[in-house]
């Protein structure tokens, strides 16, 4: 199964596969006509692609408990997967810049790496995913805080498997164009990098979903899952914050 193949009806859907392959810190588990799963070099996520029932129950029975997926494909698999304890699960639209020119950016901020004295106020108001996992984002070179006359006013990030996230701005700065400016430093910063920008958007997050849209990103129509079994904790899919 080539990505290819199926993302051509719905390009932003396979967004994250795309990316993963390019950036040499996943390997391919297992690739047929009907299905494609990858995993990731440091074990415990798996980006998954089924359209046959069958092999997409064989490839769940061999990831472990503390394994968590990104899944998309045929009707049925979400239940599949449910049935096979991820019981945990947060439906996602996945978005992609799939232009090649930079998102032109005029703001009044200062976009840079954030002050280490900033991440207490990073960790107080983002409360997705541990704090031991939000501290290794943090002092990723991809972490972007946003000055105004030096005050700190909001952030923006990559998680560790690549997608775009970690967007955030503090109430008393919002409706201002903040959360645009710094999203459009982020993807030209990953373009730069040669990276395909893309982001996972918790599906009844419509704030971020327009904001996606007015910046001209790709929306896929069909949905990933991010899956986890409860027990092991939530590996939560992004939910862009901050600008409403």
């Amino acid at each position: 199964m080539s990505i290819e193949r199926f993302a051509a009806a719905d390009p932003a859907l396979y967004a994250d596969m795309e990316a993963y392959l390019k950036s040499g810190e996943w390997e391919i588990a297992h690739e047929s006509q009907t299905a494609l799963w990858l995993r990731w070099n440091r074990g415990w996520l798996h980006a998954i692609a089924a359209f046959d029932l069958s092999e997409a129950r064989r490839i769940l029975e061999q990831i472990l408990s503390d394994g968590a997926i990104v899944l998309r494909g045929c009707e049925g698999l979400r239940e599949l997967a449910a049935a096979r304890g991820f019981n945990g699960c947060n439906p996602c639209v996945q978005v992609m810049y799939d232009r090649k020119e930079a998102i032109p950016i005029r703001t009044e901020l200062v976009i840079r790496h954030p002050d280490e004295s900033d991440f207490p106020k990073v960790a107080v108001s983002y409360d997705m995913g541990t704090e031991e996992e939000l501290w290794e984002d943090f002092h990723s070179p991809d972490f972007l805080g946003a000055y105004l006359d030096g005050e700190f006013v909001g952030y923006i990030g990559v998680h560790g498997e690549g997608s775009m996230g970690i967007l955030y701005v503090f109430p008393t700065y919002r409706r201002r164009g903040y959360a645009e400016a710094l999203y459009a430093t982020l993807i030209n910063r990953q373009l730069e990098k040669g990276r395909l920008p893309f982001a996972q958007i918790l599906e009844d997050n419509e704030q971020s979903v327009a904001l996606q849209r007015k910046m001209g990103l790709r929306i896929s129509d069909g949905r990933v899952y991010w899956m986890w079994r409860e027990e092991d904790g939530a590996k939560d899919g992004e939910q862009t914050a901050g600008e409403d």
